[in-house]
Parts: C-alpha cells; sequence; structure tokens
C-alpha cells in the first residue's frame, strides 16, 4: 500500500523516525516484525529494503521505524516530507514470542541500529509486567551509534545503556551487561530478546545457553522480496535431521538462539 508520510524528524546526526500512517499495518504488527519499503518510482534503487518497526498505535493508524540515511537507500528516504507517500509492503515475518507470566523477566537487549524492534518489544512488556520489570541494555560502539536512547528512557524499565568507548553511559559491551545481570539474579526467571550485529547475537546465544536461559534473537541478513519467493535470506536451522533451510523473512527475522546454526552456511 502507499502510506502517507505523518512525521519525519531528525533524532540525531544521521538517524531519522518516520512515521507512516497504514492502519492495516499499525493494527497488525507485532514486535519484531518488519515492513518492506520501496523509495521514487524510478528503476535506482531497483529493490525494497526491509525495516524493523519501531513503534505502532492502532488507535493513531500509524507505525514508524528509526534508519540511518548512510546510503542511496536511506539518503533518499531521507528526503520524504510529511504528506509524501511511501510504498509499504508489511508486516511481514514472525515476531518475538514473549511471556504473559507478569512475573517472568524479559531481558531485552539492542545492539546499535538493532535497537527498533526491541523498542516497539518493550513498548508491549512492560504493560504486562510488574516485578520483576523488564530490563532494557541498549549499546553500540560510539554515542552516535545508539539508537532510542531517549524513548527508551520514558518507558518504565531498568535501562542499562552502554557505549564501548565510553561517550555515552557505562563503558563496555551490552554482552558484558548481560553476563554480569545474569550471574547477579539468576533465581529469576527470565528470557532474552536480541537484535543487533550477527556476531553481537552469537556471543548473547552463547551466553544464554551457558546460563540455561531462553534467548530469541532478531537476526539482520538480506532480503531481496521479504515474502519467500527469491530465496536471498536462506538460512540454516536445527530440526531433528540435523538442520534445514530457513527463510528469515518468512520463518524469521526472530529464531530462538539454540536452534538458529550461526556457523553453517547455506
Amino acid at each position: 500500500m502507499d502510506a502517507v508520510v505523518v512525521s519525519h524528524r531528525n533524532i540525531l546526526n544521521n538517524e531519522y523516525e518516520i512515521k507512516l500512517s497504514a492502519p492495516p499495518i499499525a493494527n497488525n504488527a507485532q514486535p519484531g516484525q518488519f515492513v518492506h519499503l520501496l523509495v521514487g518510482d524510478g528503476y535506482s534503487p531497483f529493490i525494497r529494503r526491509p525495516f524493523s518497526i519501531y513503534k505502532a498505535s492502532a488507535d493513531e493508524g500509524t507505525f514508524s521505524i528509526v534508519y540511518l540515511a548512510r546510503g542511496s537507500f536511506t539518503s533518499g528516504l531521507a528526503r520524504y516530507s510529511p504528506g509524501g507517500k511511501v510504498s509499504v509492503l508489511g508486516p511481514l515475518g514472525n515476531g518475538f514470542n514473549w511471556h504473559s507470566n507478569p512475573h517472568h523477566r524479559s531481558v531485552l537487549v539492542a545492539g546499535g541500529i538493532g535497537a527498533p524492534p526491541i523498542h516497539f518489544l518493550a513498548e508491549r512488556v512492560h504493560s504486562i509486567a510488574s516485578e520483576p520489570k523488564a530490563v532494557v541494555i541498549n549499546g553500540a560502539r560510539t554515542r552516535d551509534l545508539l539508537v532510542g536512547v531517549d524513548d527508551f528512557a520514558r518507558l518504565p524499565v531498568m535501562l542499562h545503556v552502554l557505549t564501548e568507548d565510553g561517550t555515552h553511559g557505562m563503558q563496555g559491551r551490552v554482552t558484558d551487561a548481560l553476563d554480569k545481570l545474569l550471574k547477579e539474579s539468576l533465581h529469576i526467571p527470565s528470557t532474552i530478546y536480541a537484535c543487533g550485529p550477527m556476531g553481537m547475537l552469537h556471543a548473547i546465544g552463547d551466553i544464554a545457553q551457558s546460563y540455561g536461559v531462553e534467548c530469541q534473537v532478531s537476526i539482520e541478513t538480506s532480503m531481496a522480496c521479504g515474502t519467500g519467493a527469491c530465496y536471498g535470506c536462506a538460512v540454516r536451522v536445527k530440526d531433528e535431521t540435523g538442520s534445514r533451510i530457513s527463510l528469515a523473512c518468512c520463518e524469521g527475522p526472530v529464531f530462538r538462539s539454540d536452534e538458529y546454526l550461526w556457523d553453517e552456511a547455506v
């Protein structure tokens, strides 16, 4: 559908949030799902790009994405103004499967531009949590690469912000903060939900396994069609025969970390 741009703001440097009016998407979107956008009406760029949903309001009939304008596609998207129209396909994929038990702790880990689906999930899980509160660990290499800092701070969650160079929040990596948190509170039943660079997700999966904690990861991979037709997002997951091919756009992008085969090529 052609979604109308409701608002478009520059958050920091080349970081933007664009809000689009698309009631069918806003009404049905779940944390971890994504949309496929197309900018312009020519052949460059030729294919759509996937973007995780950052916020969604069924009451307003709107949803938003956050992106960094650094390539031809996202730089073109940055030129859209309120009232313009963007071609959108979605919501696509399978999202996070979070616990409805208010006494089960959700540990949400975001790395850089992997923050959008984690923020969407944080908005949903905090509304059902009592004690312990949901925990959000948001990190990046440096301050300019952190995403959603102010929006996470507005939610009633336990927030930890880290940068590897110490330019904002605590100095360190999200994996360090996660390991420390689990080590100090093993008695609390928890599930980890994470999105970010693949190396970070692999490390988080290893940490979760070492503590015996369930972990769901939203992976980043190329998606040309977003609907399972092109097989460009094929990955390997475990099954009863050893492994099988899975399409991240359809069965994912969220997978259990203990079922995803990190080191096996398709």
